[in-house]
């Protein structure tokens, strides 16, 4: 496993051995120097590193989230908000929703045209509605290198689903799936678990 700097420079490599019929390998590579840091826009840059180990490679960014509930002094309830890398972030944006009925006809031209109308209304938050679709691997890398945060629900909306343990495990799955694939986005600072379900 190598990484890089944003400028292309080789910072650290890591290996580890995986045996024949293994199907996941471990590896803890510890970063012994300072970081720049993944803000989103509006609070900083998009610093993004590429890590490339067994012929893929990814670009990740390097962030905290906090969700900050805090006590409201003389009033009913708390605070409701995020601290990326310790700054407090106001979140304004927008919810996504399929941007046509039929997904085939959702290009990486479409999504960044959609980006730059959400660039041009000053927005660093997007919500990926529940009721909709996981989207293309295009839309996420996008938001890392415009610094969009994305608020990423799991797919599911306004119904009544099953409680079997069928669906429990295929529900299992599909999240495991979803998670492993997305992870590495330095964008999503929120995993919803569906909109408007209990």
């Amino acid at each position: 496993v190598n990484l890089r700097h944003p400028n292309g420079t080789l910072l650290k490599s890591a290996t580890t051995t995986v045996h024949a019929g293994d199907q996941e390998a471990a590896l803890t590579m510890v970063l012994d120097f300072p970081v720049q840091l993944w803000y989103p826009r509006g609070y900083g840059e998009q610093v993004l590193y590429e890590v490339e180990a067994g012929g893929f490679t990814r670009l990740i960014g390097f962030r905290t989230v906090e969700l900050v509930q805090d006590p409201i002094p003389g009033q009913a309830g708390r605070t409701f908000y995020y601290k990326i890398n310790g700054v407090p972030v106001f979140m304004k944006g927008a919810n996504w929703i399929p941007s046509d009925s039929f997904e085939s006809r959702v290009t990486t031209a479409s999504i960044t045209d959609l980006f730059d109308s959400y660039t041009a209304a000053n927005f660093n938050t997007l919500r990926v509605w529940g009721g909709g679709v996981y989207m293309k691997d295009d839309f996420y890398d996008l938001a890392d290198k415009r610094g969009f945060l994305i608020w990423q629900e799991f797919m599911f909306a306004c119904a009544m689903y099953p409680t079997d343990t069928h669906f429990i495990d295929n529900v299992k799955e599909e999240v495991r799936d979803q998670v492993n694939r997305l992870q590495h986005h330095a964008s999503i600072v929120v995993w919803g678990g569906n909109n408007e379900n209990e």
